[in-house]
């Protein structure tokens, strides 16, 4: 239990923080080519990224507390491909 909260309490800050600098980075990347461009009336743009910081933080959270099979699921993942 008090591994599930520790793990939490990574992803929330890890969340938190990393929001901000992938907003950033999804707005910098924008070239105004998007099939999300419905209309020309929306004049803010839209980060494409927004669940980059959620995913980042999850899996710091599960690399630095669990072990066993949800982390080499997370290595994995990582890893890619062989």
């Amino acid at each position: 239990m008090a591994a599930g909260l520790f793990a939490f309490i990574i992803a929330l800050l890890a969340s938190l923080f990393l929001t901000a600098p992938v907003r950033s980075f999804g707005i910098a990347r924008r070239n105004g080519r998007s099939s999300r461009d419905l209309a020309k009336c929306i004049w803010q743009p839209i980060p494409l990224l927004g669940g980059l910081a959620m995913y980042a933080g999850v899996v710091l959270g599960v690399l630095f507390l669990f072990t066993g099979p949800a982390r080499a699921q997370i290595e994995g993942i990582l890893a890619g491909p062989r």
